[in-house]
């Protein structure tokens, strides 16, 4: 598998925080990964991340906004002409798997998750 992360840096970020809808930077790197992604046969998987920091709305926690996000870009990913079949999962991490393990919080933790399933 070959996986793609679309991070959120502190000046071009792809969501506003704590927000699921895609901004339009983040819906213009869609486009982009899209067009990529129709370049290749293979199936992918959506994986959503979120920074520790906790999310201030009642009922709702960095699962569900990692998982709204995955479904956001999955949605943008369509229409922008991938074809709904090739999308194998989608799935919210939270901060499970941050990549800079020491300071959890740091935008770069922030990102979407594309896995290309080459098989």
């Amino acid at each position: 598998a070959l996986r793609i992360d679309l991070m959120d840096p502190n000046r071009a970020p792809m969501f506003e925080k704590g927000q699921a809808a895609l901004n339009l930077h983040g819906e213009q790197l869609i486009r982009l990964t899209a067009q990529a992604l129709s370049l290749v046969p293979y199936t992918i998987s959506i994986e959503g991340h979120t920074d520790s920091d906790p999310i201030r709305r009642q009922n709702y926690s960095n699962w569900d906004l990692s998982t709204d996000r995955a479904n956001a870009a999955r949605r943008s990913l369509v229409a922008n002409g991938l074809s709904p079949a090739r999308v194998r999962s989608v799935a919210g991490l939270a901060d499970t798997r941050p990549l800079d393990t020491s300071a959890a919080n740091l935008p770069l933790n922030r990102r979407l998750s594309i896995v290309i399933h080459i098989e």
